[in-house]
């Protein structure tokens, strides 16, 4: 389950907990239905607002990226495989010794393996999110409909 269906289910959680909190007030169904979908207009905008700062974020990363590239540096072109490269000789090395029954101590390959764990999912992992989330998007985006039999407008 990606990022973007936590938040939404979350949003429709909290939508569907103040919707029964509404249902609980002694008032006319109409007010009621008023302030439902009062309700459900400002949790719609705040699905709005969070995909926005999203694809902002990865606009900032994708030009940062850009740029990068850009560079006549050879260093800057690279440095994100030659840091993944080292991360994983470092680990590597720190792997060899436990088949000789000699003990590292577990604090540096922790390390290593949270470096480890970012450079990967940096690396391998930010184009795969970016595509994931173009096509997750129109899941995502989908108001707030309280009509409907799954809550989602079609």
């Amino acid at each position: 389950m990606n990022f973007f269906n936590i938040i939404s289910n979350a949003i429709s959680g909290v939508g569907n907990a103040i919707s029964n909190i509404v249902n609980s007030f002694n008032a006319p169904d109409e007010q009621k239905n008023k302030l439902k979908n009062v309700i459900d207009s400002q949790l719609n905008d705040l699905k709005s607002q969070i995909i926005d700062s999203q694809n902002n974020l990865e606009k900032e990363i994708t030009e940062r990226l850009k740029i990068d590239m850009q560079s006549d540096s050879w260093l800057s072109k690279n440095i994100r495989p030659l840091t993944l490269i080292f991360i994983l000789i470092m680990f590597t090395i720190s792997a060899i010794p436990s088949a000789f029954n000699i003990n590292i101590g577990s604090s540096y390959v922790e390390i290593l393996k949270g470096w480890g764990e970012l450079a990967f999912a940096f690396y391998f992992g930010g184009r795969s999110f970016e595509k994931i989330i173009k096509v997750t998007k129109g899941n995502f985006g989908r108001s707030i409909n309280r009509n409907t039999k799954n809550n989602i407008d079609k």
